[in-house]
């Protein structure tokens, strides 16, 4: 496996449920930005959330403890967590911990949109935004010279706030 394949997450907030797309590999290394946009739903009473695996290439017990802890909140709010498209491999690993207990697994992509996410509008999903915003942000901070390369960058993200 290439080590230098980018991951990402990739965000659809709809009125009531919060769709991700996972790209690539999901790791301790890159999932504290997810974590906190998770917290923040819940505290903005966000009780449906699926999550999307098609491209994810592997997810460590890291992120996986994450959608555990979201997984097991949901349960006592009443709220749905669904998994769709897992690889094999993941699907044993979701089983073998147990996970498979806490979420609905949807193996085919139509019946996520059955049970009220929707998928049609991929112009809304965005990468977050914010997690964006900041690093550019540091990175104009550390050199004068990227105030310019990045000052367009910065202006459209803060304007999609």
């Amino acid at each position: 496996m290439d080590n230098k394949e980018e991951s990402v997450y990739w965000i659809n907030e709809n009125e009531d449920s919060v769709l991700v797309r996972i790209k690539g590999r999901a790791t301790y290394l890159n999932c504290s930005s997810l974590n906190e946009f998770l917290q923040k739903k819940l505290k903005e009473n966000c009780v449906k959330y699926c999550f999307l695996f098609e491209e994810c290439s592997g997810i460590d017990s890291t992120c996986l403890g994450i959608l555990a802890g979201l997984a097991l909140k949901l349960r006592s709010l009443g709220g749905l967590c669904i998994f769709s498209g897992l690889s094999a491999k993941l699907l044993e690993t979701v089983k073998l911990l147990g996970l498979d207990l806490w979420v609905q697994l949807v193996e085919d992509i139509a019946r996520v949109e059955q049970v009220g996410f929707c998928l049609k509008n991929e112009q809304q999903w965005s990468v977050q935004s914010e997690f964006l915003l900041h690093a550019h942000k540091f990175l104009m901070e550390i050199n004068a010279q990227n105030r310019v390369r990045f000052q367009d960058v910065v202006q459209y993200l803060s304007s999609q706030k």
